[in-house]
């Protein structure tokens, strides 16, 4: 599949966008959860549900890949002193990913049986409002590093090859194809220069 590239031609804001749907995503669910609470559902519930799962069986695996395949590598691998400062957060990421994988799999599960069942037991409704906190949480802890220190520090030390590479990377795990430079995208297909006097 083609399409625009213009959402990853600026990587780090594709990736606070992606936080954004991640956060909207989670308290959508929580809310729902919160009110529902196992009882049977809506159409317009079912579909909320749906949609989350959507996002969280395909979006959020894609994102976690930009962040810890494109982004985490090259903030490693740059040659800057700043980058030992670092490490440990790099390091403490990767162990939340862990926790938010587990999490991430209840949450679906539990989805997938109120989904399928038509109600979700009570205490499983319960769990399903821990385990979302939880992972909301988690998600909370993890914006806040990247936004406060990881984002504006791969803006100071990385390459603008190395930006686009990423957003390269980003828009081709969606089957975006990119493989012109960013110039290139801003001429007009099939324009032809002005004629010089």
């Amino acid at each position: 599949m083609n399409g625009p590239r213009s959402d990853f031609s600026d990587p780090i804001a594709a990736l606070i966008e992606s936080h954004h749907r991640i956060e909207h995503t989670l308290a959508s669910v929580l809310v729902l959860a919160r009110e529902a609470h196992g009882a049977e559902l809506s159409l317009e519930q079912r579909s909320t549900l749906e949609l989350a799962l959507e996002e969280l069986g395909t979006e959020v695996p894609r994102h976690l890949q930009d962040e810890m395949d494109s982004l985490f590598p090259r903030i490693r691998s740059a040659p800057s002193p700043q980058v030992d400062a670092v490490r440990h957060l790099l390091d403490g990421l990767q162990t939340d990913r862990v926790l938010a994988d587990e999490r991430q799999r209840d949450i679906e599960v539990l989805i997938y049986c109120w989904l399928s069942d038509g109600e979700l037991p009570a205490p499983k409704a319960q769990h399903l409002i821990m385990v979302i906190k939880e992972l909301a949480a988690i998600y909370q802890k993890h914006i806040g590093t990247l936004n406060t220190v990881l984002f504006p520090l791969a803006g100071d030390i990385l390459t603008e090859p190395q930006i686009q590479d990423i957003g390269r990377e980003m828009a081709e795990r969606r089957g975006i194809h990119w493989e012109d430079s960013p110039e290139d995208q801003e001429a007009s297909p099939g324009a032809s220069p002005p004629e010089e006097d």
